[in-house]
């Protein structure tokens, strides 16, 4: 068992559940379905199907593909944690040949006995997002924040320029292998020589979402005409873009409903190492009349992401809160 009491114990099947599995993995059994209810392992019970399926414990055929469904994100992350618990519990030989990805994407590539991979994904991918963007120039990080306002899910995902590579990147920026880390967490892409082209970047994003749809994308005002062109070429134009300011008075607002989200449990985030070096290297500063806005603790630290969070989260408060229209009614 990957967690709870039983941490660290064999897995012990109970006699339907072990019925199941060896009746679904039968020959000429295509399809198989197991309904029972809340509590009984059914997580545990596909991750361990999933992790068997992907190293070709029954099914030896190379590049196999395990698509691991949930009903929604917050679940399907759930079901992601499990399969890597598993994983986690093997020998460390072993476990030398899995990749594991926590991005925008929750995949596990195993490089053994033929190679899979394993996706976790869920059921509502069509549901409405925020996309916060921040895009950087030829030092900066791009980064873009996904924000679901109904189940508070949060996801993020940086971009540096290919020149220079991410380990220099990481000396000069005194952060040492740390963004080759978040890469190898697939938090962080290259993309581009000099500077982040920001229409392909994105386009990226866009692909990223899995086919969710996007209600709006929130962004500095001073990029306007940049982003016009990079919204066309990823397929955004009738997307509204919703303008920000960094300075005073669209900050104040932002940092506040940040805050109040963040406090009220309505920000959810798998660990990611690319928001908290983001949120340790940023403050907030407050001017005479207490009005706040985000700002570096440190001239050479990269707060893009926690910018970009800033930018999604509070548009989805600003959203949540905004008085639902009623339907009028007219008799003739």
């Amino acid at each position: 068992m990957p967690e709870g009491k039983m941490a660290g114990q064999p897995l012990k099947l109970a006699g339907f559940k072990r019925q199941f599995v060896c009746g679904s993995l039968g020959d000429g059994v295509m399809v198989a379905c197991l309904s029972i209810g809340r509590g009984n392992a059914k997580t545990a019970l596909s991750a361990g199907l999933a992790l068997g399926a992907l190293k070709g414990v029954w099914d030896d055929q190379p590049k196999r593909e395990i698509l691991f469904a949930a009903r929604n994100r917050d679940q399907a992350k759930t079901a992601f944690q499990f399969l890597v618990g598993f994983i986690e519990g093997l020998p460390e030989d072993e476990q030398e040949q899995f990749l594991i990805r926590r991005g925008s994407k929750l995949e596990v590539e195993y490089s053994g006995n033929g190679g899979g991979l394993a996706r976790c994904i869920a059921a509502d991918g069509k549901s409405t997002c925020i996309l916060g963007v921040d895009p950087g120039g030829s030092r900066s990080m791009s980064a873009a924040a996904l924000y679901w306002p109904e189940t508070g899910c949060l996801e993020a995902l940086g971009t540096f320029p290919s020149n220079p590579g991410l380990a220099d990147r990481g000396a000069a920026d005194s952060v040492s292998g740390r963004y080759v880390e978040m890469a190898e967490r697939g938090e962080l892409i290259t993309m581009g020589d000099a500077t982040v082209p920001p229409g392909p970047w994105l386009a990226e994003i866009v692909r990223q979402l899995d086919g969710a749809e996007v209600a709006c994308v929130v962004g500095d005002r001073f990029r306007h005409a940049e982003f016009v062109e990079a919204m066309e070429k990823a397929g955004l134009s009738r997307v509204p873009f919703i303008w920000r300011g960094f300075g005073w008075k669209d900050g104040s607002e932002d940092v506040e409903r940040f805050r109040r989200a963040l406090f009220d449990g309505e920000v959810k985030v798998s660990p990611s190492l690319l928001l908290r070096s983001a949120f340790s290297d940023a403050i907030v500063l407050h001017d005479p009349a207490n009005n706040a806005k985000l700002a570096k603790a440190r001239s050479l630290g990269r707060i893009d992401a926690a910018a970009a969070t800033l930018l999604a989260v509070a548009q989805g408060q600003r959203m949540k809160a905004a008085p639902t229209r009623k339907a009028r009614v007219a008799w003739a």
